[in-house]
This record gives structure tokens, C-alpha cells and sequence, in this order.
């Protein structure tokens, strides 16, 4: 057959992105004429790059309204010269599989119009199929007729984003044309298989993927029990470049979704995976000691390494490094190297970035360590001894565990960064952990050129700056030419201040050099995190409505300013539905 194809490029930042340029190359493979429909200006590499393989690129200008459709911004081909006409936005990513298997299994179906897959409608007392109208593939029986152009001309085609509509199936079927799925609804168990059964669509080959899986706010996922972490899985088992698919995430959607979304929270037993531990990676330790006291404690959790490593420490005075270097004597390690860096000034943070930054951009490593002696003492013991164990058992737990850990890394050839989830026993961070830090951190970034979007309110992050990680995930950060001066020096450490905006600006360049990150954590902190976090949410919903989306709307309307006659009327509906939470509120105020 002969093909028109039309891919519609709806970027919100008008980049040509390697997902973007993975789609042009796979509708090559089956258009004989491919053009691009732009819905923003493109700078002179992006528009090479797309006119390299597609026939033309068709920049539609910008004008404040409704986009039009891409039938619309098309006007000028002769449509109705092809036997297929393909138009494909940017709702899917793909070809995950040849585009070519789909569109050989499809001529031979006797129909006017065709598309991936199908949904079911929910809503109640309406029977109604339609097609996902992210990839529609409309034949001449159907092209050249004067339907298909009153079609697009006309109110129904409106949609605003330009994108073709929902109710496309319908409008056609109403005027007598038949239509079919390549992968059909009745095939499936959910109503909408390209959102609520995406792993099985990509285990029957289909070749397109809803970005929408990554992308949306959590809750809505978490409502419809839809994991997305099955489709990863899944798409790991193909030729799909995640590179290109991490660093669109990291623009397209909060960090925090996209952990959520795709469960990206390793729980990691203590004995060694089945493969065993990784032999053929090259493992640097990176530590930084204040406390030289703690060398002994360090070293118990550090000798967990089941395999050779190099232990690299920087410290502050001579004196500290000759204890070091005395303590470290009877422990077999393959190498050794202590140094004293000029100043303490950023204390870790600047220890890494300036007095190791030759080893990690050495290449001498595939991964490294980061470690350093924890001791918080402006907290209570409990909380400061509670926050350190966080870290290091759940990066250093013991050697099965670190074997597993490694494995990941081994496993996993786009993970940049692992790292303990959260701390969220005995500190505020869940919902506040950017406290003073997101204005500087977002200048830093611009600085730096990290594009990762930014989360609203708990960024991912290392917190306690302690990982494992590829150096060369952290380049951006490391190649910064740093100084000491410009780091805070004693008294100077609080949230606003650079170390504290490069602790949560660690994970971000990981994702915006294309890697993702997870978090792993040991058997017993994930029991005793578990626990406290299902006690803390249990609290909370018992004064909200039930379900996410339904809590977040309430307290969102509920903190929207009103006016002040409205006040007395919220506060008597407030008492009268949900009691316990005027109560509560009522003794949170009146405390001293």
C-alpha cells in the first residue's frame, strides 16, 4: 500500500528529543511520504534533524487559540492520492516493535479506517467502543470522500490541542464507515488496554505505548490500580531506547510521578542474588570523614562490598588522616588513598565536586559509593542515630545485600543513581523537604542547564547525600567548576544554602544525562517505614474523604482563599461533616 504519514510534534518545550526522533525513524519504515506537523517554532539543529527523514516539516506558527488539526495544517497534500493515511501524535511513544508487522497483519482487514487499540466506554448505560485516536491509520474509501473533509472542517474535530478527537470512531461509524483495532478491547480485561493493560499489549506486540503511563499525576493510577511498573518490565525485555525515554520524562513529568508511577522503589533481601554479585564492575568508595572517630563504625558497614573496591577518603587536617590511615591498615582493601582537602568549607558536598572530582572524571570506576561520618548533632540522638542508619543500612545492610544492589546496576544499564527512599520518621520531609531550597535550586539549575521539572513539593532526592551511583550520571554537577569559597562555611549550613541545594539537585542531573533513579531499602527499614507511613496516611484519611484525588481536591478547595462572609458558613459545613477534623484543627491552633 501506498502511505501518507503525518506525525504531530506537541512538545510543550518545542524539543526534538530522541523519543521524538525514534518515532520519525520508525514511520519512515512504512510512509512513502512522512511529514512532521509542528505545533511550536524549532531551532535550526532540531528542524535538520527531522528534515534529515521526514519529507517536510510543516511549523505551524503560534497564535494564542485552538491548534489546528492535523488533517487542517495539511491542506495542501493530496490526501486522497494514498491508500492509508497515518496521522500519529505525541500521546504514544513507540515503535517499541517493526511498525511494518502491524501494518502487514492489517491489510487484511476489509475496513474503512483502523487503529491500535480500542477502550470501552464506562460511563454508565453507554455502549460504546471507540479507537485510541493517538494512532489512526484512515483509508480512500475513506479519505476521498467529502465526509472526511467536513469531518475535520467541522465542530467535532475541534479538540483545542489539534490532536484528533475522542469521538472520531463514532462521527465515522454514524456516517456508514467500518473500522477495527489491531489490538482490540475484547481481547483485553479492562475497558481502556492502552492505559489499564499496557504490559499486555506489549506482550501481544503492540507496537505503541500511552506516554500518559508515566506522565500522570499519581493518584490516577493509584485509583484505577494500574502499575506501571509491569510495563517497564516489559519494555526491558525490548530494543526500546530507555535513554531517550528517561531524559523525555525528566522534562515532561514531576520525578516523583514517574518513581510512583512505575514503582521504581527497590525492597532488596540480605542474601545474594541467584547471578551473585557483579564481578566485572569496577567499584570506587568515596567517603568523606570529619568524625575520624567513626572509622571503625564506617568500616563495619563499607566491608560489606562483596567484591574488590578502592576506598578514596578526603578528611580536613593531617592529623585526622594519619588516624585514618592507622585504622585502615588491617583491612583488605585493593586500594587506599586518604587526602586532606584544602578546606572544609561544604564539608561532603564540597569534598566530592572539588577534592574528588578527578576521580570521578577519571572513568576509573563504574560505580561508585558515597559515604560519609554522619552524626547530625544539632538533632536528639534518636532522630540523628535514626537518620544515619537509614543511609548506610540500606546502602551497606550487609554483603547479600550489597550484591543485590550492584546487581541493579548490572541489571539495569540506564540506572544512574540508588538510593535510600525518603527519610520520613523524626523529620518533616514528606510534602516539605524543599523547605528553603527550591528557588536556589532552580536557579542552579538554569545555571547548570539541568531541565529536569521540578517536583511540587518532595523533590526525589539523596537525601543525606549518600548513594551509589555511575559517575558519569553526575557529569553535570562534576564538571561545574566549583571553588571552595563558594560553599558555606561553619555556621553557614542551613536549607537555602548550596549544600543543601545540591542534595536535591544530585538526582535531577542523573535524570536529566538520561538515566533514572531508584531508591532500595533493606527488609527490616522497609517493615518499620511501612508501618509509620500506613499509621500517618491512616490519620490523615480519617479526617479527608476517602480516595487520593478526592482528598486532594477537598483540601485544595478547602485552603483556596474565600471571602469573609463565607467563612462562618464553610466552618459550620466543616463541623457538621467531618467533626474530627475541626477538633483537630481546633488543638493544633491553641497550642502554645
Amino acid at each position: 500500500m501506498k502511505r501518507f504519514v503525518a506525525q504531530r510534534l506537541s512538545d510543550p518545550d518545542g524539543i526534538v528529543d530522541d523519543v521524538v526522533m525514534h518515532t520519525t525513524l520508525g514511520l519512515r519504515g512504512i510512509a512513502d511520504r512522512l511529514v512532521v506537523v509542528a505545533d511550536a517554532p524549532l531551532d535550526e539543529e532540531d528542524l535538520g534533524r527531522l528534515r534529515d527523514v521526514a519529507d517536510d516539516v510543516v511549523v505551524l506558527p503560534r497564535t494564542g487559540g485552538p491548534r489546528p488539526t492535523t488533517v487542517s495544517a495539511l491542506a495542501g497534500e493530496p490526501l486522497e492520492a494514498y491508500d492509508e493515511v497515518v496521522i500519529v501524535d505525541g500521546r504514544v511513544i513507540g515503535p517499541v516493535f517493526d511498525l511494518a508487522e502491524t501494518f502487514s497483519r492489517m491489510e487484511a482487514e476489509p475496513v474503512d479506517f483502523w487503529g491500535m487499540t480500542s477502550r470501552r466506554s464506562t460511563d454508565p448505560g453507554v455502549e460504546s467502543t471507540q479507537l485510541q485516536p493517538s494512532f489512526i491509520v484512515a483509508r480512500r474509501s475513506l479519505t476521498s470522500t467529502p465526509d472526511w473533509a467536513a469531518f475535520w472542517a467541522g465542530p467535532e474535530a475541534a479538540s483545542g490541542s489539534g490532536h484528533a478527537p475522542e469521538s472520531l470512531t463514532s462521527a465515522f461509524v454514524a456516517r456508514g464507515f467500518t473500522w477495527a483495532a489491531a489490538w482490540p478491547v475484547e481481547n483485553y480485561p479492562t475497558p481502556n488496554p492502552a492505559f489499564d493493560s499496557a504490559h499486555l499489549l506489549l506482550r501481544d506486540r503492540c507496537p505503541v505505548v500511552a506516554l500518559d503511563l508515566f506522565t500522570h499525576e499519581s493518584s490516577e493510577l493509584e485509583q484505577s490500580a494500574v502499575l506501571g511498573r509491569r510495563v517497564l518490565t516489559a519494555l526491558e525485555g525490548t530494543a526500546y531506547p530507555l535513554p531517550a525515554l528517561w531524559k523525555t520524562l525528566s522534562r515532561r513529568a514531576e520525578p516523583r510521578h514517574v518513581y510512583t508511577n512505575l514503582s521504581l522503589l527497590e525492597v532488596l533481601p540480605d542474601h545474594a542474588p541467584a547471578a551473585g554479585a557483579p564481578t566485572d564492575l569496577r567499584i570506587g568508595v568515596l567517603a568523606h570523614v570529619y568524625y575520624d572517630d567513626m572509622i571503625p563504625w564506617m568500616m563495619q558497614r563499607i566491608g560489606n562490598i562483596p567484591v574488590p573496591y578502592a576506598l578514596h577518603v578526603t578528611t580536613d587536617t593531617a592529623a585526622k588522616k594519619a588516624s585514618i590511615e592507622r585504622q585502615l591498615e588491617d583491612h583488605d582493601i585493593s586500594t587506599v588513598d586518604v587526602r586532606v582537602v584544602a578546606s572544609n568549607r561544604g564539608r561532603d558536598t564540597s569534598a566530592l565536586l572539588i577534592g574528588q572530582r578527578d576521580l570521578l572524571l577519571s572513568d576509573a570506576y563504574d560505580v561508585v559509593c558515597r559515604v560519609h561520618s554522619k552524626k547530625s548533632p544539632q538533632d536528639s540522638v534518636n532522630v540523628s542515630g535514626l537518620f544515619r542508619d537509614h543511609l548506610y543500612d540500606n546502602l551497606l545492610h550487609s554483603p547479600g545485600y550489597v550484591a543485590q544492589v550492584l546487581r541493579l546496576f548490572a541489571d539495569h544499564p540506564t540506572l544512574g543513581m540508588a538510593f535510600p527512599p525518603v527519610v520520613n520518621i523524626g523529620y518533616p520531609t514528606l510534602g516539605h523537604a524543599w523547605f528553603a531550597n527550591r528557588a536556589p535550586a532552580e536557579d542552579l539549575a538554569a545555571t547548570l542547564g539541568i531541565g529536569t521539572r521540578f517536583d511540587a513539593t518532595t523533590p526525589l532526592a539523596a537525601y543525606g547525600s549518600m548513594f551509589w551511583a555511575r559517575p558519569e550520571s553526575l557529569r553535570t554537577l562534576v564538571e561545574h567548576p566549583w571553588h571552595w569559597d563558594d560553599f558555606p562555611g561553619d555556621g553557614g549550613y542551613h536549607d537555602g544554602s548550596l549544600t543543601h541545594v545540591l542534595e536535591r539537585l544530585l538526582a535531577y542531573a542523573a535524570l536529566d544525562a538520561g538515566y533514572h533513579v531508584r531508591s532500595v531499602i533493606n527488609q527490616d527499614w522497609a517493615s518499620i517505614n511501612y508501618s509509620f507511613l500506613e499509621y500517618k496516611l491512616e490519620r490523615v484519611s480519617s479526617v479527608l474523604p476517602a480516595g487520593t484525588q478526592e482528598q486532594l481536591r477537598y483540601v485544595r478547595e478547602a485552603l483556596a482563599p474565600v471571602p469573609v462572609g463565607a467563612r462562618q458558613a464553610i466552618k459550620d459545613s466543616l463541623s457538621h461533616r467531618f467533626p474530627q477534623l475541626v477538633r483537630l484543627a481546633g488543638a493544633v491552633r491553641r497550642r502554645p
